[in-house]
């Protein structure tokens, strides 16, 4: 079957097989030819001047290609500093650390707190081994699904805590 077959009324086409289409229900402000307020679609709003019973061919070309994706890394506007030099693992986080702990100057502890509320500095400090003149801080990690890989949006926020200049070290830890 090609493209300027005929397979009956409203008809996409791809590959051996035909979709009708004419049962799918219609957004709310689509304009019918039936319009009570006699709006008329023109040659411009179209992408192509079909009839009732044509072929629409469909690209099998996949969508799903990594590279034609934007990244949040794209957008001007939302650059994400991250200093992966201080932060000890990974996102895929293949140790399956359980929490995570930083070394922060002391006295900077009220920056680290608002980039993520799980943080409860002046505990911890059994795996990051913070030195003198440095505050431990505990945070919890969140993961993607039932796996150990730590999710997108956990991630944006070690990357932000790692940005700044009085964090000097995360590390993963376990619950012992």
């Amino acid at each position: 079957m090609d493209a300027t077959d005929v397979s009956g009324p409203a008809d996409i086409v791809m590959g051996d097989s035909a979709l009708d289409v004419t049962e799918l229900p219609l957004p709310a402000d689509v304009v019918t030819e039936d319009s009570a307020d006699g709006a008329e679609l023109t040659p411009a709003d179209a992408v192509e001047d079909t009839e009732p019973g044509d072929t629409v061919p469909v690209s099998d070309t996949p969508v799903d290609k990594k590279d034609d994706i934007p990244s949040l890394a794209d957008a001007p506007d939302a650059v994400l500093l991250c200093d992966e030099k201080k932060i000890e693992f990974t996102q895929d986080n293949p140790k399956k650390f359980e929490f995570y702990e930083l070394c922060v100057s002391k006295g900077q502890e009220a920056e680290v707190i608002p980039l993520d509320a799980t943080l409860n500095c002046g505990v911890g400090g059994v795996f990051a081994k913070c030195g003198g003149g440095q505050t431990a801080c505990h945070g919890d990690l969140d993961f993607v699904m039932a796996t150990k890989t730590i999710s997108d949006a956990k991630w944006s926020e070690l990357c932000a805590l790692s940005s700044l200049d009085g964090v000097s070290k995360i590390a993963g830890g376990y619950f012992l």
